[in-house]
Order: C-alpha cells, then sequence, then structure tokens
C-alpha cells in the first residue's frame, strides 16, 4: 500500500470517526445539566458491561471477516457471527435470569431491572454492528462504515437528551442510549440477512468456520474480554465500594479525554490492520515505516496539548460542564497519561494476531490484570478515597502501556533502538512542556490569562513540532 492511498483511507476513516466522536462531546454539556454525576455513575457502569458483552458475543469470529479470501466465505462468516450472538444472548439471559431469582431470595437483593435489560439489548446492538463494520471494512467501504458509527452516537444523544428534558427521566442516560444502538443495529441486521439470502450457511458451513478460524475464540475472546474488564474495572470497583458520584466523574472526564484518542486510534488502527495483514511478512519495512512515522505524528504533536488539558483540567471542564461538576479535574489528570499512552497502543495491537502470536499478548493481559485488580480493591478497601483508586489505576495502566508497546515491537519484530528512541522523546517533551506550563502560571497571577498564555504557547510549539516533522520527512525521502 503505497502513502498516497494510505493517507487517503486514514482521511476518510478519520472524518467518519470524527463525527462520531463530536456529536458525543456536543451533547455533553447539555447531558451533564440534565443528570446528576451519581446517573452519569449508572450509565458509566450500564456502559462498561454492555461495551464487555458487544465486543465478546459473537465470539470475536466476526474479526476473520477481513481475513475471508472471497466475499461468499465473508458472508457465511458473517452468518455464523450471527448464529454466535443468537446462542451467546441466551446464554446470557439465563445466567442473569438465574442470578437475580438467587438474589432475591438468598440475599434478598433489589436489582434495577431496565439497567440489566439494557445492558444486555446493547451489547448485542454493539455486537451486530461490529459485524456489519468489519464486512464494510474487508470491502474497503470506509463512508458506510462511518456512517454507522455516526448514526450510533447521534441517535443516542438525542433520545438521551430527549428523556432528560421532557420526562426529566434518570434512567433516561442509558435506556436512551440503549434505543439509538437498537435502531442501528436493527438496519445492519437488515443488510446481514438481505446479503445472506443469497447464500443461507449451513450446518457443515457453520462447524467449518468455526474449525477453520478455532484461533480467534480461543485467544481473542479471552483476550478481549480481559481487555475490556481492565479497561472498564476502575468504573465496577467504584460502583462496588458505591462510589457512583466519582464514577460518574471518572466516567464523563474519561469520555471526554478518550474522544481524540478513539479518533486518532480507530482511524489508524483500521488502516494498520489491513497494511499489517497483507504485508508483515512480505512488506515488513513497509509496516515497520508506517508505526515509526504514526509514532512520531503522536509524540510531536500530542504532548504538548495532553500536558496542557492536564495542567488546566478542572478549570477547563467545569467550565464545559456545569458547576455540577466541580472536583472532576483532579480524576482527568490522572486520566490523561493514561489516555495519551492509549494513542501509542491502541491502534497497533492487531499485530499479535496477524503475526499469530495472541497467546503472547493474553498471557501478559492476565498478570497485568490480576495486578490491578488487586491494587484497585486493596486501594479502594484501605483508604475510602476514590482518588487514590483512580491513581492507583493510573500508574498501573501507564506501565501496562510501556509493556505493551514493547511486546508490539518485538512480535513485529521492529527495531527496539526506535522503541527507545520513542520513550526518550515522550518523556523529554513531558518534561519541556511541564515545566514551560508551570512557569507561566508561577509568572501570572490571573488565571483567566494564564490560560490564555499556556494555550498560545501549546499551539505554537505544536506547530513548530508539526514543521520540524514535515523538514525531517523531507529530507529523508531526499
Amino acid at each position: 500500500m503505497s502513502s498516497f492511498q494510505s493517507g487517503t483511507k486514514i482521511k476518510t476513516m478519520l472524518t467518519g470517526t470524527l463525527l462520531s466522536q463530536v456529536i458525543p462531546l456536543l451533547a455533553l454539556p447539555i447531558l451533564s445539566r440534565l443528570y446528576s454525576p451519581a446517573e452519569f455513575g449508572y450509565f458509566s457502569l450500564y456502559f462498561v458491561w454492555a461495551l464487555i458483552l458487544g465486543n465478546c458475543l459473537s465470539l470475536r469470529y466476526e474479526m476473520s471477516i477481513v481475513f475471508a479470501q472471497s466475499n461468499r466465505l465473508a458472508s457465511l462468516i458473517c452468518q455464523a457471527c450471527l448464529i454466535n450472538i443468537a446462542l451467546a444472548s441466551v446464554v446470557c439471559c439465563v445466567l442473569v435470569s438465574l442470578y437475580l431469582i438467587v438474589s432475591a431470595h438468598v440475599f434478598s437483593e433489589d436489582y434495577d431491572l431496565i439497567l440489566i435489560l439494557s445492558i444486555l439489548l446493547s451489547g448485542a446492538a454493539i455486537a451486530l454492528a461490529n459485524i456489519e463494520i468489519n464486512f464494510r471494512n474487508r470491502q474497503g467501504h470506509y463512508k458506510e462504515m462511518s456512517l454507522i458509527m455516526i448514526s450510533q452516537q447521534f441517535l443516542s444523544a438525542v433520545i438521551k437528551i430527549f428523556f432528560g428534558a421532557v420526562f426529566a427521566l434518570g434512567i433516561g442516560i442509558y435506556l436512551g442510549h440503549t434505543i439509538g444502538l437498537a435502531v442501528v443495529s436493527s438496519f445492519c441486521l437488515y443488510l446481514l440477512v438481505k446479503r445472506s439470502s443469497k447464500k443461507l450457511i449451513r450446518r457443515t458451513d457453520y462447524l467449518a468456520i468455526l474449525k477453520r478460524y478455532k484461533k480467534l475464540p480461543l485467544f481473542n475472546l479471552p483476550l478481549t474480554l480481559l481487555t475490556s474488564f481492565s479497561n472498564g474495572f476502575l468504573i465496577i470497583v467504584l460502583a462496588a465500594f458505591e462510589m457512583f458520584v466519582a464514577a460518574g466523574l471518572v466516567g464523563l472526564s474519561r469520555t471526554l479525554i478518550n474522544a481524540p484518542v478513539g479518533i486518532v486510534t480507530r482511524s489508524i488502527g483500521k488502516v494498520f490492520f489491513e497494511l499489517a495483514a497483507k504485508g508483515l511478512k512480505k512488506e515488513h519495512s513497509t509496516v515497520e515505516t508506517f508505526v515509526d512515522k504514526m509514532m512520531d505524528i503522536i509524540l510531536l504533536l500530542g504532548v504538548a496539548p495532553a500536558v496542557f488539558v492536564s495542567f488546566y483540567s478542572e478549570t477547563l471542564l467545569v467550565y464545559f460542564l456545569g458547576q455540577d461538576w466541580v472536583g472532576v479535574g483532579a480524576y482527568a489528570s490522572f486520566l490523561i497519561p493514561v489516555a495519551f499512552m492509549l494513542l501509542l497502543t491502541a491502534w497497533p495491537e492487531r499485530v499479535f494476531e496477524v503475526a499469530n502470536k495472541q497467546e503472547v499478548i493474553l498471557k501478559y493481559q492476565v498478570v497485568c490484570d490480576a495486578i490491578t485488580i488487586i491494587s484497585l480493591v486493596a486501594v479502594s478497601f484501605l483508604f475510602k478515597e476514590p482518588i487514590y483508586t483512580v491513581a492507583s489505576y493510573s500508574v498501573c495502566a501507564v506501565l501496562y502501556n510501556l509493556g505493551y508497546l514493547y511486546l508490539v515491537y518485538k512480535v513485529g519484530n521492529f527495531d527496539m533502538r526506535g522503541l527507545r528512541d520513542k520513550i526518550n522523546k515522550l518523556l523529554l517533551l513531558c518534561i519541556i512542556n511541564f515545566v514551560a506550563l508551570y512557569l507561566i502560571s508561577f509568572l501570572i497571577d490571573s488565571s483567566l490569562i494564564s490560560i490564555f498564555a499556556s494555550a498560545f504557547y501549546m499551539i505554537i510549539v505544536t506547530f513548530l513540532m508539526f514543521l520540524t516533522f514535515i523538514k525531517k520527512r523531507k529530507l529523508s525521502s531526499e
């Protein structure tokens, strides 16, 4: 794939992903004034479990759609995924029913049935949309992929605002999100069924697909489950210790912080997956060059804005979300380093699947998750302060992502000197920008002027870094 083709595909995906992320961001100032932090805490808990289910219900067989050698095989895999979702959904409903019955009769616990049903329905909706997105990715239909993501976010945001404004309904925040996902996934299901009507899958074909791509559930299913669980475990712990206000503050601040991360990583990740799938072994230098280029762009253009937002997170977020969200900045400051590390690790994750080394990252994930879980539970139990829980999560997550980067380079057989160069550059840029912003805030008494001066510094530094990168690339091409 030429650099022109890669750049065009990234721009196409970037536009769609940008719109899908901008829509919920535009809705947040309205939602934060319609719903309380505690209600956002329940929504964060709902969203964590919905994502876990959505990423696992098809048993990760939807990932094999990209590798299918023909449209017929890809269509059969889509049908196999639909069967997996149906069977897994039935199992989940049975297990949840048993859990509710036991809890009600033995422990006398009362659960929000609408929340539980919303989680189950949203999980199925996410799984259905993932199938269609992967099929479109295989065909290079990036506009259609973007339309699915945009529609999900737009409908969910509109319905959540409607429930909050018209009915003042607290559960509307996760009920509205569920309805929005369900409407879009229904259309995706219609497209999948219509496409499959030409060639219905037989029992022998279904079993053959399960056997042929069995490494996907063997390695990627537990890995996806662990990854999704570890990403949401912070919310789960806060909810378990009944810190729902803190869960809301963390969930909403993480939504804001991770928005640019999602815009960048989803766009680059789709292109990297396609590039690596076709050329990791045949054109190894092309893949490594792509990784090196993307890492440089992220470091040079992302560090200064990240440090700036971390420095003034409380002022910026309270102004954006409203006075009910005072205190959100402390949580955001601990979450920003994690979000920035995801900029470096979220998009090259497919290298393990392409290199057929899923067991490497699975073992690493198990060890790191165990350490993180023990740390978060211990800190929450001992201190009963959510800020300490978030701080411990931040430390564990940053260390995890550093190790993850090392494994990406090792499995991809990339030059380790490039990784050391990136880490040194990251540390240097963080120190320089932090010292500069600290001096600006120290020398200027007015907080408003200090923010504007720091923002001006950030823009100038980022622009100079961009010019440096362009100049460096021109020299290397010559």
